[in-house]
């Protein structure tokens, strides 16, 4: 309550809002923020919790936030606590303009973060796997995924690890999600002389 009248926690919500919406509009801008490769590093809202019925104000609200970074962003144990300092400090300094929440602050949980990673493009796996596909008929190029994998963890034990090669999926993640059987036979092809060729047993 304020002043004896009720406070819409959802209202509140929407200056928190606003700090993630600028905060993604200006990372996408930013210089530390570019690569050959990935997209900015970003803050998506993907879920909004308020209120208990429909005649009642909200008492509270929870927001929910992906955030993603590149790994330029990462601090020196490789994840995301000053990408995460920077956003609690943004938020903090809008809502500590406004005079009820600067009494009641919002509070922060952060959840798992899983680490971006990226391999060198001039690392042996990488040019074993392109020339491989490249003898098996495909048409390889470089590229990036934004969604996490395994991999990472691969990464940071020390092990070099490649993504996102496969055959070429249509109606992913989809109905009747399929790939076509000489996409398969390529990729198989190209998979099998990688692994021969990184171990050094590649027939004559």
């Amino acid at each position: 309550w304020r002043d004896g009248g009720p406070v819409n926690a959802i209202d509140k919500a929407e200056l928190v809002l606003s700090v993630i919406r600028e905060l993604r509009r200006r990372g996408s801008q930013r210089a530390d923020q570019q690569h050959s490769f990935l997209a900015p590093g970003s803050a998506t809202t993907t879920v909004v919790d308020g209120g208990e019925w429909f005649v009642s104000y909200p008492a509270a609200c929870r927001l929910i936030v992906n955030i993603s970074y590149l790994p330029t962003s990462a601090d020196h144990d490789g994840y995301g606590a000053a990408v995460a300092a920077e956003l609690e400090r943004a938020v903090l300094e809008v809502t500590d303009a406004d005079e009820w929440l600067r009494g009641h602050p919002p509070t922060f949980e952060w959840g798992p973060d899983l680490p971006p990673f990226e391999v060198d493009a001039s690392h042996p796996i990488v040019g074993t796997l392109t020339d491989a596909a490249a003898a098996a008929g495909g048409n390889p190029r470089l590229g990036f995924t934004d969604s996490w994998f395994d991999a990472a963890s691969f990464v940071r034990a020390g092990a070099a690890t490649v993504i996102g090669y496969g055959p070429r999926a249509n109606n992913a993640h989809g109905v009747d999600e399929h790939v076509a059987v000489d996409e398969l036979v390529s990729c198989t092809q190209t998979l099998a002389l990688s692994a021969m060729r990184w171990c050094g047993v590649e027939q004559s």
